[in-house]
Order: C-alpha cells, then structure tokens, then sequence
C-alpha cells in the first residue's frame, strides 16, 4: 500500500507539469503628450495622446507608464504583455507606431490642452515636455526624450478607429520582466510613430483621463506566480497542472485501491 502511494504521488509531481499562469489587466499610472515645435508645452491631463506629425509637419510623442510591482506579485515570471491603444483620431496613410522603452524619469503635471488637444497647453510644475522631462527644471538627455535605441514592438496603424494592439513580443516580456524586478526602473514606453513618413501622420489616442472607460490604455500580463519553497507554502494559484501520463496513474492507482478496499 505505501509502494502504491508513493508511485501515485510521484506521477502527481512528474516534472513538466507547468505552473498555472496568471493574468491581470492594468490601467495607466501616468501618461502625456509633448510637442516638437514648443519646448514648454504639454497635455497631461487631457483625453488623448498623440504620436506623428501634424498637418504643419511638427511631431508629437506620447508617454505611457503602468505601476507593474502593484500588480503583479515579486518573484514572478512574465510569459507575455500586450499594450492596447484605441484610436480617436487620425489621417493620412497608414503610419508604423513603436514603442520604445523610456531611460529616464518624466512627469504628468497638471497641463490641459483639452479636445482634441493638437497643440498642447502650457506646461505646470512636474510636467514633460520636449526639451525637459520635469518642466521647468530637469532636461533630457535628448529633446524629445531618452529612450532606448530599438523599439519593443511596432504595428501599422490605419485610420480606422478602433483598437491597436502592440504585442504579445520578446521585448515587451523582457521590459516588464525588468519593471517587476526593478520598479525603479521603470519609466514607461514612449509611443513614437515613423518620422520619416509624409505630414500629416499623426494619431490621437486615448488617454487615461478619457471619459470612456473602455478608451483608456491598457497592458494585460499574463505571468506564472512564484513557486512555493520551504517555509513558503504554494498558494493555490501554484498547483501544478497534472500531466497526461500523471493522470493515468492517479486513475490506475484509484482503481487499485478500490479493489483492495472491496476484498476487505
């Protein structure tokens, strides 16, 4: 009877059965737009971000940042994330958006250019803007923003007004992989759209201030929770999934142990 229990909870822990993963939605903690053409202005609080360039061939870029640590448990693996868009606005042809990984620190301050907010209004205490990334004070490195040089995902955005979404792709995981466990780090994506392409070619999405829920940004994560150790006990969410060749067993060894509880 002991042989025949251990043989079951053997075929129970087979390795290969995968943790059960997990996933969350989440809603922006910061975002805003700046402006090529007027280094002191902003649109923090407005209903949509901008990225491309307007009919008069100046660009707008926009920020996005999630507070990942707050939704996600430590110790984490993220298998995947999707950053969802959902378009306001938008002309001429299609455009390509990416989404670069930011390297530094930006704020939302109080600036408002309202709807639909093309041109930005005057920037407040702890805004970004294109020459400073905490108006009126600390500067970029780079006007325009400090990002890292390869973007972590890139789609064709038509003028269809619906919703985009970036990813699932290895870079996104690996920035979020990096914000968990880092939450210092993380300073968000910059949405950028191509520069290179023919005015006008900007897009106005929603924002987290939109008054239409279902507007607003969005990043799913899916992730496996951290595994149970000694004196940390798995969570229910930690049950390994039984394989095939484990559930198998666990029939045969129920059956087995019928049998012998009918000859008794």
């Amino acid at each position: 009877m002991r042989r025949l229990l251990s043989c079951l909870i053997f075929a129970v822990c087979l390795p290969g059965a995968p943790l059960a993963a997990d996933s969350v939605t989440v809603r922006p903690v910061a975002d805003t737009t700046i402006y090529e053409e007027n280094g002191d202005a902003s649109d923090a609080k407005g209903p949509g971000i901008f990225a491309g360039r307007n009919a008069l061939t100046a660009i707008r870029r926009a920020f996005v940042r999630f507070d990942v640590a707050a939704a996600v448990p430590a110790g984490a693996t993220i298998n995947g994330a999707r950053l969802d868009l959902v378009l306001l606005s938008g002309k001429g042809n299609p455009v390509d958006v990416n989404l670069f990984r930011a390297t530094a620190a930006w704020g939302e301050g109080t600036s408002d250019a309202g709807s639909p907010g093309g041109t930005g209004a005057a920037a407040t205490a702890g805004d970004a803007t294109w020459t400073r990334r905490i108006w009126p004070g600390t500067p970029w490195l780079t006007p325009g923003g400090d990002t890292v040089a390869l973007s972590s995902a890139k789609i064709p955005v038509q003028v269809t007004l619906t919703t985009y979404s970036f990813g699932p792709t290895a870079a996104m995981q690996a920035d979020v992989q990096s914000w968990l466990d880092a939450p210092a780090t993380n300073f968000g994506w910059q949405v950028r759209a191509d520069e290179l392409q023919a005015a006008p070619s900007a897009r106005r999405f929603g924002s987290r201030e939109s008054t239409t829920a279902a507007q607003r940004p969005s990043l799913t994560i899916t992730f496996t929770p951290p595994g149970g150790g000694p004196g940390n006990p798995p969570s229910a969410g930690d049950v390994p999934a039984l394989s095939p060749r484990a559930l198998a067993a666990l029939a045969a060894a129920l059956a087995v142990l019928g049998a012998l509880a009918l000859k008794r």
